[in-house]
């Protein structure tokens, strides 16, 4: 009775979604399955009413903590109410440690067909057995109103997941898991934002004569039907492939899809005739990645040193990328550089950050001091008086501090006074004020304030135009 008294004071009191949140975040921590909770049975009156007045479901296991009958009972006999469902199964902390994973197996192997779930996710530590697998894709099958999908390991699992059509699905993520073949078919095909990292595609058993299907050629005719795919980041992805060329087929159908806005493609450990190797890239498949209208984000693994790949993924004009990650180190030659200051020039450029996991290189032709810094002036001067977008320093490998301090310095006067260029061309007027009383509410504004004063000083000569 004091436990629904205090539920129904919180409904009163407390704003709508404020109420919700705090009453999910009563239940996770009440179905918290560890050594320290103490008796569950004490917490059973407390988690029966907060699931009468919650609409998600989140457990956490602790190894070795087996959850008594009355809990699987309770929670099969309130999942047909459950918008979102989460299972969580923390780290293993010795070899030997062992979860629990009949509670989440009956929850999902006796989930109803429902209209009313629409997240559900699954993180563990350590493989789980087959059974947990099917109940896994039982509960795919049944809840066609699933729009989220998670499913997450800490190390590669030996088990093997099939994954049903879901026509509703929007979000998929997939690490360290074992697919079916065609398990990805279906998704590719529909969903909106996908996340594969560390997986693994079996090949497809068929009979001993008969052909094997490509895989990649698969998912490019999936791709091509999908009219709302945004998100696709795909890491460390291994499969077997019968001809290489699927890869370029699978590149020409990213390229086509005008909704895709993020992409990231670390390296795939790919399998052709049982022999390993990594995919290269090509200046083909840079240019069709740069010629994406509506591409914000792109994240690359793999640009060979002198392969003027970069120059290839520029020359289209990206002019909609935002930020762009190569996972390698890269060695600029002088074609790629030319080609990054046009870009930077570009009026419609909308780029703000150009980062790497390892420095920025001037390729072999470049590998001297007073060259290094004639072409970094000559990136500077585009930067100063040229572009306003990029709003992080690349790092250049070989410049001084000093240097790397005054490409800290314009990229902060691109974020905070992104007018400064017009300012130039449309003559002194109070537009020009107004900036700088903008700025003079930043800490350590003084050079930046000079540096835009210096900047229009052909309007302070000339006049303010009539």
């Amino acid at each position: 009775e004091v436990i629904s008294t205090l539920i129904q004071k919180e409904l009163e009191h407390c704003p709508p979604d404020l109420a919700r949140n705090r009453l999910d975040e009563a239940l996770e921590a009440a179905l918290k399955l560890d050594h320290r909770a103490g008796n569950l049975l004490n917490r059973r009156r407390i988690i029966e009413n907060l699931l009468c007045n919650t609409d998600s479901l989140c457990v956490t296991f602790a190894h070795q903590v087996v959850a008594p009958g009355w809990l699987h009972r309770l929670l099969v006999s309130s999942v047909n109410t459950r918008r979102s469902i989460t299972f969580k199964m923390g780290r293993c902390h010795y070899p030997g440690d062992e979860f629990d994973v009949s509670l989440p197996i009956n929850v999902l192997r006796n989930m109803p067909e429902s209209n009313v779930l629409s997240s559900l996710s699954i993180t563990v530590s350590k493989n789980v057995p087959d059974e947990c697998c099917q109940a896994i894709t039982h509960a795919l099958t049944t809840c066609t109103s699933l729009r989220k999908f998670e499913l997450t390991a800490s190390e590669p699992l030996t088990t093997t997941i099939d994954i049903p059509l879901l026509t509703n699905l929007r979000e998929l993520t997939l690490g360290f898991v074992r697919l079916r073949p065609q398990s990805l078919h279906s998704i590719l095909r529909t969903a909106e934002g996908i996340t594969l990292a560390c997986c693994h595609m079996l090949q497809q058993q068929t009979a001993q004569d008969a052909e094997q299907p490509d895989c990649l050629k698969s998912w490019a005719s999936a791709l091509r039907q999908n009219s709302r795919i945004r998100h696709l980041r795909m890491h460390r992805f291994s499969f077997q492939l019968q001809d290489p060329e699927g890869l370029d087929e699978f590149v020409e159908a990213l390229s086509t899809r005008s909704t895709l806005e993020h992409l990231s493609l670390g390296r795939q450990v790919l399998s052709v005739q049982n022999e390993c190797f990594e995919f290269k890239w090509k200046a083909c498949h840079m240019r069709k990645l740069g010629g994406m209208e509506r591409l914000r984000f792109l994240e690359i693994d793999g640009m060979e040193r002198g392969s003027g790949l970069f120059q290839a993924l520029l020359a289209p004009r990206p002019c909609n990328l935002r930020e762009l990650k190569v996972r390698n180190e890269i060695a600029v030659s002088e074609s790629d550089f030319r080609e990054l200051l046009d870009f930077l020039c570009d009026p419609s450029c909308k780029i703000r950050d150009l980062s790497y996991w390892f420095p920025f290189r001037f390729d072999i032709t470049f590998d001297n001091t007073s060259i290094i810094n004639q072409q970094y002036r000559s990136l500077m001067n585009v930067l100063k008086d040229e572009n306003v977008s990029l709003r992080q320093p690349i790092n250049i490998f070989g410049i001084s501090q000093t240097s790397h301090m005054e490409f800290e310095f314009w990229c902060w006067m691109n974020r905070h006074c992104p007018n400064r260029l017009k300012l130039r061309h449309a003559g002194l007027s109070f537009a020009l004020a107004d900036e700088m009383a903008q700025l003079g509410r930043e800490n350590d504004c003084a050079s930046a304030i000079f540096a835009l004063v210096k900047s229009t000083f052909q309007n302070w000569a000339s006049g303010i135009p009539r």
